[in-house]
């Protein structure tokens, strides 16, 4: 068993801001908090609980234990809750400004950004896009994916950084979460 406060000192995707572009000013939209309180029980970080990731030979091979951890938490945190947070950034939306923006997310930030945009929740403007980078949302919960009303843009920056960079099947978009309006 590690100590997941340590494995998270060094990129913690579990803490971050969603941040709004309009026009030259930045400002955080949404703040999160979910860094895991507990270390994950060894039995649940062995590699028969990621054979079916969709990992190829290669990223098996330099799957640590660390990072078995943090996407253990991605899993465990999207089905609990995931709803929730992706309902608070829609209010935020709704309250933003009514000019072109961009909206950014990585790491977590990423699952509330799509949680929402797939909630059926969010308001129908043609000018907000959507960036999201940095996070394995090839395992983005399909049962999440409800309803998305057209009228604005998801980028999907593929590849990672971190402890992602090894792993660039996770950062693939999977076929549910449409990418084009």
């Amino acid at each position: 068993m590690t100590d997941i406060k340590k494995t998270l000192k060094q990129a913690n995707p579990f803490k971050g801001k969603i941040q709004i572009k309009v026009g030259k000013q930045t400002r955080t939209l949404f703040a999160y908090d979910l860094t895991p309180e507990d270390d994950v029980d060894f039995q649940k970080t062995l590699m028969c609980h990621f054979q079916n990731i969709g990992l190829s030979s290669t990223e098996k091979q330099h799957l640590s234990s660390c990072d078995r951890e943090r996407i253990y938490y991605f899993l465990k945190l999207a089905e609990e809750q995931l709803e929730d947070y992706g309902q608070s950034f829609c209010d935020r939306v709704h309250k933003s400004a009514d000019k072109k923006c961009t909206i950014k997310a990585d790491g977590f930030g990423a699952y509330i950004v799509l949680a929402a945009i797939h909630s059926g929740d969010m308001p129908e403007r043609s000018n907000i896009c959507f960036e999201v980078e940095n996070s394995p949302i090839s395992l983005f919960p399909k049962k999440l994916v409800k309803k998305r009303k057209p009228g604005f843009e998801l980028k999907v920056i593929e590849g990672g950084k971190d402890w992602l960079e090894p792993y660039e099947s996770l950062t693939t978009a999977p076929r549910f979460l449409k990418t084009a309006a």
